[in-house]
C-alpha cells in the first residue's frame, strides 16, 4: 500500500536559504484531506554518511515509501555521493524494501546506466521505480515539473506506489508534454521479462 514521502535535500548555495521544502509543504497541504503542510518528512544531507543516516531513519518507518532527493548533480554523482555509494546505502538500509520509489531531483543523473544499476534486482536496492532528469535543468523549470509529478502522485487514489508514480508522471506529461525532450525527465522500472530497465510511463 502506498504511503508517504520523504524529501531529502542538500544545500543548494553557500549563500541564501532557498530550497524545495516550501514547494512540498504546499503540495502536501493542497493534496491531503487534512490540509496538513507537514505531512511530508524533510531532512538535510551533506555527503554519503549523512545521506545514509537519513535514509536509514526513513526506511525504519512504515509511513514512507518514496524518497525525493534534491541537490546539485552530475552524471554519476549527487552532491558528492557517487552512484555506487547510493547503491551501497540502499543495500544497507532498505533490506525490508520499504522505500519503493526514488525521485532524484538533480541535473544529469537519471541516465540509463545509473537507473539500471539502481533498479537491477541483483543489486538488492529494493527500488521499484526511479525518476529524474538526464539533462542539466534550470532550477525553476525542474521545480515546476516536480510539483506536477508529486501533485499527481498524491492526488491518485491508487493503493500501489508504482501506480501512484505512474499517475504522477501522467500529470507531469499532461501539463508539460515537452518534459522528456526539454528537461530530460524520465521515470523507469525494471522489466523482469526483458531483464532491463523500461519506462514506467511513456510521454
Amino acid at each position: 500500500m502506498a504511503r508517504g514521502l520523504a524529501v531529502v535535500e542538500a544545500r543548494w548555495e553557500s549563500r541564501g536559504n532557498y530550497g524545495v521544502r516550501p514547494l512540498f509543504e504546499m503540495i502536501s497541504a493542497l493534496t491531503t484531506k487534512s490540509l496538513n503542510p507537514h505531512a511530508i518528512r524533510h531532512d538535510m544531507f551533506y555527503e554519503a554518511t549523512s545521506l545514509e543516516v537519513v535514509l536509514r531513519a526513513v526506511a525504519k518507518t512504515n509511513r514512507i515509501d518514496a524518497v525525493y532527493v534534491g541537490s546539485h548533480g552530475e552524471q554519476h554523482n549527487i552532491n558528492g555521493v557517487s552512484r555506487d555509494d547510493l547503491v551501497g546505502i540502499l543495500q544497507r538500509v532498505n533490506a525490508r524494501r520499504r522505500i519503493s520509489g526514488l525521485y532524484i531531483g538533480t541535473c544529469s543523473f537519471v541516465r540509463s546506466s545509473s537507473v539500471g544499476v539502481l533498479l537491477d534486482p541483483k543489486n538488492s536496492t529494493g527500488l521499484q521505480w526511479v525518476a529524474g532528469y538526464r539533462k542539466e535543468v534550470d532550477w525553476l523549470e525542474s521545480a515546476a515539473a516536480d510539483i506536477l509529478f508529486w501533485s499527481g502522485y498524491f492526488d491518485s487514489e491508487a493503493k500501489r506506489a508504482v501506480t501512484k508514480a505512474k499517475e504522477g508522471a501522467k500529470n507531469l506529461f499532461g501539463h508539460m508534454p515537452g518534459a522528456d525532450d526539454q528537461l530530460g525527465f524520465g521515470i523507469f522500472r525494471w522489466s523482469s521479462d526483458r531483464g532491463r530497465v523500461v519506462k514506467l510511463f511513456d510521454s
